[in-house]
């Protein structure tokens, strides 16, 4: 075998090995920031199929407020048919103090009165009485006099004299006494009126005749009181005048 030949022969077998090899695929470095980025936006898509759509807008209503239902009345308190009223005035002159300490005014029909005044004849045609309550203080050192029978109640125009009811219905003490020096008397009377109804009434006028001395002096004036019945309820009495 020549030389020539020898040279082929290896070039030959050196162009059949490197073809028998796998070709080595060159190494291609990761771009770390647009993995990162990649990653990001991936978390951002995920988060975004997953967030829940806003609730839509609910139409606003002009629903009211709900109020305070009213309190539920007994069968007691719906049959009590009447007004009163505590220390509704008070006058004072020469140590001499007169209060009227309390006035009720009531329907005949009502459960607590009915029948009292079924026997008295001044009663019979009234359809709503009224009772006034009075407390009388001496500061002057002399015993004083109260002519209690000569006082006249105006209720909304309709008169009613005292004494034309002083023998019937008394409460507390009898104020036509003498009232010693020092002393406090409480009492008064019931009276009736016929053309207004308990729930009705809104003007009391009371005159109060002149107070005296055992000598018949003057220790007061002539009094007259206004009272107006105004945003009057039920007022129970105090323990003080009873």
């Amino acid at each position: 075998m020549n030389k020539k030949t020898w040279i082929i022969i290896v070039l030959l077998a050196i162009t059949i090995t490197a073809c028998s090899q796998p070709a080595i695929q060159p190494v291609i470095q990761p771009d770390i920031q647009a993995t990162i980025s990649a990653g990001i936006d991936q978390t951002q898509t995920a988060q975004k199929a997953v967030e829940p759509t806003s609730a839509p807008a609910i139409a606003s209503t002009n629903t009211p407020i709900p109020t305070e239902p009213e309190p539920i009345k007994t069968p007691e308190q719906e049959e009590v048919l009447a007004l009163a009223k505590n220390w509704v005035a008070t006058y004072e002159e020469n140590g001499i103090k007169i209060e009227v300490a309390r006035i009720l005014i009531v329907d005949k029909n009502d459960k607590n009165i009915k029948g009292i005044f079924a026997k008295e004849e001044n009663y019979a045609d009234k359809i709503t009485y009224v009772e006034y309550l009075f407390r009388i203080t001496n500061n002057t050192g002399k015993t004083a006099k109260l002519y209690y029978t000569n006082i006249i109640a105006s209720v909304n125009g309709e008169q009613a004299n005292f004494g034309d009811f002083y023998n019937t219905q008394l409460s507390g003490d009898n104020l036509f006494d003498d009232i010693l020096p020092g002393s406090v008397l409480i009492g008064g009377n019931w009276t009736g009126i016929k053309r207004t109804a308990w729930n009705e009434v809104n003007t009391i006028l009371i005159s109060i005749p002149a107070i005296r001395d055992s000598d018949y002096q003057k220790i007061t004036k002539e009094i007259l009181l206004t009272i107006e019945v105004k945003d009057w309820t039920y007022e129970p009495i105090p323990d003080e005048l009873r």
